[in-house]
């Protein structure tokens, strides 16, 4: 397992069911800590929910559609993405296909994890964001592939 992943699953059912424990795990210490500042700090705290400082919190689901559905990838964040995607550059031999850029938008699915407050705060979530669970929506994000050139003379 790379370094980047933070869970690898081997169904699709198995990865929502992991998604939604670490999200409930994600709002109870949340809740804890707002609790906590409640109680303790209250001059600390802006806003009338946990949510309001924990709009940031995400996780991203990722898996690959041209086969049978065998691995889905957990991730923290969208850099862990594309460097797991620079390392599976040659596993999955996309060498092989005329349009890269086909091959990610059709064949790689990512979904983003994210609070619901993004969809207030961004009108661009409102549009292709949807409810997921208590406190958290879902949205289709894409990837594309970036032909960077490098030389090198020696």
């Amino acid at each position: 397992m790379s370094e980047h992943v933070l869970e690898v699953c081997y169904s699709l059912k198995e990865a929502i069911q992991s998604i939604k424990e670490r999200l409930s795990e994600t709002d109870s210490k949340c809740l804890e800590m707002w609790n906590w500042y409640k109680e303790n700090m209250p001059e600390k705290i802006e806003g009338n929910s946990m949510e309001d400082k924990n709009w940031n919190d995400k996780i991203y689901l990722v898996y690959r559609s041209d086969f049978f559905i065998d691995e889905c990838w957990l991730f923290e964040d969208d850099y862990d993405i594309q460097c797991w995607l620079e390392e599976k550059w040659s596993d999955w031999d996309l060498w092989d296909y005329d349009d890269l850029n086909g091959f990610f938008e059709e064949n790689l699915v990512i979904w983003e994890f994210h609070r619901n407050i993004c969809n207030d705060m961004w009108n661009h979530y409102r549009k292709y964001s949807k409810p997921f669970m208590e406190g958290w929506s879902r949205k289709r994000e894409q990837a594309s592939f970036e032909a960077v050139p490098s030389f090198s003379i020696g």
